[in-house]
């Protein structure tokens, strides 16, 4: 099976197109709490700094977060986002964030990353398999190389603590900020 990851992230989050290049960390079942899901974005369009995308987030049921890519006209194919806190990161808060398709039936697997929040802006990083393989298999992860290389969760508690890691000594290289929409201050 052809991993979905390529049609998600350029309609959701392009700036994790990084992860096209290798295999990305992800799971069958959601392995976030809901219960334990944070809103650390105020709803509205975030842009990446660099100016390359924007993207439309508005809170949802269960914690979630609906996000459209600005431009896409079918909104059967946004995302759905879900954030929990892992503390602080260098004295900012960090949070763990999973991210599958709206729609459920069109993807298989859930993906996950850490986005740490600085001031009014958010730097995410969502981790290469190829770059943290040794990293996410001392947390119980499995490399599936038939599907990409992807690192595969099964558990919960063994990603969290690997996000934690990750974390600590993550190169948060997409930064986002919230811009003024059409008709708004």
């Amino acid at each position: 099976m052809r991993s979905p990851l390529p049609r998600l992230f350029a309609l959701a989050l392009p700036t994790l197109a990084a992860l096209l290049l290798a295999g990305c960390w992800e799971s069958k079942e959601l392995l976030l709490d809901p219960a334990h899901a944070a809103r650390p974005f105020a709803d509205g369009v975030w842009s990446r700094t660099d100016g390359q995308d924007s993207q439309r987030l508005t809170s949802i049921a269960g914690g979630f977060y609906r996000v459209h890519g600005i431009g896409e006209a079918d909104a059967a194919d946004d995302a759905k986002m879900l954030f929990t806190p892992l503390g602080d990161v260098n004295g900012k808060p960090a949070y763990a964030f999973a991210m599958r398709s709206i729609n459920d039936d069109q993807l298989d697997n859930w993906t996950y990353g850490v986005v740490r929040v600085d001031g009014a802006a958010f730097e995410e990083w969502a981790p290469s398999c190829n770059d943290t393989a040794e990293l996410a298999k001392r947390h119980g992860a499995t490399v599936d190389q038939e599907h990409g290389g992807e690192c595969v969760f099964a558990k919960g508690d063994e990603l969290i603590a690997a996000l934690k890691e990750l974390a600590q000594g993550s190169r948060f290289d997409q930064r986002y900020d919230r811009r003024a929409e059409s008709g708004t201050p």
